[in-house]
């Protein structure tokens, strides 16, 4: 088995859950990207491994810092600082929301 496998498979998950957090389909973004529609289905399912300039162009699509795709023991407070300025403020209102119902 490929050493690098389980960080491709964990790479591969964390961006089908960007993608779907965000709410854009598998086909969306690969359209998007001026690519097949099956292109980002491929890359999550393992089937294709995108090059580094393929990674920065969907991170510039999602609007995400590509380390969040790649550092899964990144801390949560690293993950978010991470985040453009908008979904920062979006990830505190949601905070701020949760701790006024608690």
């Amino acid at each position: 088995m490929d050493p690098y496998q389980e960080q491709i498979n964990a790479f591969c998950k964390r961006l089908a859950a960007v993608r779907t957090t965000q709410g854009i389909s598998a086909e969306q973004l690969s359209l998007d990207l001026g690519q097949d529609k099956g292109y980002i289905a491929a890359i999550e399912s393992g089937a294709q491994v995108p090059t580094l300039e393929a990674v920065f162009a969907i991170c510039q699509r999602l609007s995400i810092a590509p380390a969040l795709l790649f550092a899964d023991e990144t801390p949560l407070a690293a993950q978010i600082l991470a985040l453009p300025e908008d979904q920062r403020a979006q990830v505190a209102e949601a905070l701020r929301t949760l701790l006024d119902q608690a």
